[in-house]
């Protein structure tokens, strides 16, 4: 699958940041369609795979960089040491599975909220769809992680193999389920199919007619705070926005909270990944921490709400400290801006 898109820089933009979008405005998303079945394959802790002493550019996203053209030789450099030193070795942890069964893995050295909705699940959804006989393998500490745990549950026929921590796996039968290019680049097909599936595991009755404003919360986050999150939430109880937690939901209650929102504003963070389950039309406002470097400026969820059909908007704030990532800084919101952009807003959200 190859398609090209292009893209609408957010509403109501300021004129100083509309560079930055124009010059991200159009990509070809990337993906083959076929799952191979490989023989005698490693597969690292981390989700790198190995067959014949290379790593296939199908099986991670992220795997040639852009701007450090040696990623892809770091990545396989290490895969391949762990997979020497499992062989002849005895230092590291290895699981060998039995040679009847298909297996496949979903995971790669990318992890978090965001990678587990737009490139693991969407895997699994197309290995269940195309090969479901075949078994899941994933890391036993995952069963910690209650998203991950919650969203496995739902799928009632999946077979699953643990793998204890810190072991390595050597796979006779290894069906490798094709990985998106890049971490930036969306398909919309893939985006819908993914709500339509939770809406469907979740018995959730799709409406066109959400009625909830709703305001994710970093009060019990530990980076990333909003220094003046009081005076915030007393302006957004103004117009009747709820400050919401997702900490304090299951992964279930956040994509059925979603399907009911019509308003959401957020952080920049992993918790804006869930406008994937939002209608088509509804409204996000994403406030990010304006940057010294413009260069490294992050866009995934502009790009996720353009391709499903969501009215996007994004508030730049002045961060309040300066750690080395600048996405990881607290950040302090304009509220006079903010309390424009809802006014704005106040036709479409009636």
């Amino acid at each position: 699958m190859k398609k090209k898109y292009s893209l609408k820089v957010p509403l109501q933009i300021k004129e100083e940041y509309i560079s930055l979008y124009n010059s991200r405005n159009e990509y070809t998303f990337q993906l083959e369609e076929n799952i191979k079945i490989l023989k005698n394959v490693f597969v690292s802790t981390n989700g790198n795979v190995l067959h014949k002493f290379l790593i296939p550019l199908n099986s991670g996203e992220n795997l040639i960089g852009k701007t450090d053209k040696n990623f892809y030789f770091q990545r396989w450099k290490k895969t391949l040491e762990q997979f020497l030193v499992c062989k002849y070795g005895s230092s590291l942890n290895l699981y060998s599975c039995d040679n009847i069964n298909s297996y496949f893995t979903i995971h790669t050295p990318w992890f978090g909220y965001f990678s587990w909705v737009t490139t693991y699940l969407p895997r699994l959804l197309t290995a269940i769809d195309k090969i479901p006989d075949a078994i899941l393998i994933y890391p036993e500490e995952w069963d910690k992680i209650s998203y991950v745990r919650e969203s496995l549950l739902l799928f009632k026929d999946l077979k699953t193999l643990k793998i204890p921590a810190d072991h390595h796996i050597i796979i006779p039968k290894f069906a490798l389920i094709p990985c998106r290019k890049w971490t930036s680049h969306f398909d919309q097909g893939m985006l819908e199919k993914m709500k339509s599936e939770m809406y469907d595991l979740l018995n959730i009755i799709p409406t066109t007619t959400p009625t909830k404003k709703i305001y994710i919360s970093r009060k019990k986050a530990k980076r990333r705070k909003i220094s003046n999150e009081i005076e915030l939430e007393i302006l957004l109880k103004k117009y009747d926005i709820v400050s919401i937690c997702f900490e304090d939901l299951s992964f279930s209650e956040q994509v059925t909270l979603m399907s009911e929102t019509k308003l959401i504003i957020a952080s920049h963070g992993a918790g804006l990944t869930n406008i994937n389950f939002l209608h088509a039309k509804s409204t996000v406002i994403e406030l990010s921490p304006k940057l010294d470097d413009f260069n490294k400026f992050r866009f995934p969820f502009w790009r996720m709400a353009e391709l499903l059909q969501l009215n996007y908007y994004s508030l730049f704030c002045n961060k309040t400290n300066d750690p080395l990532d600048e996405y990881e800084a607290d950040i302090e919101v304009n509220l006079t801006e903010l309390e424009k952009q809802i006014k704005n807003l106040s036709s479409i959200l009636i």
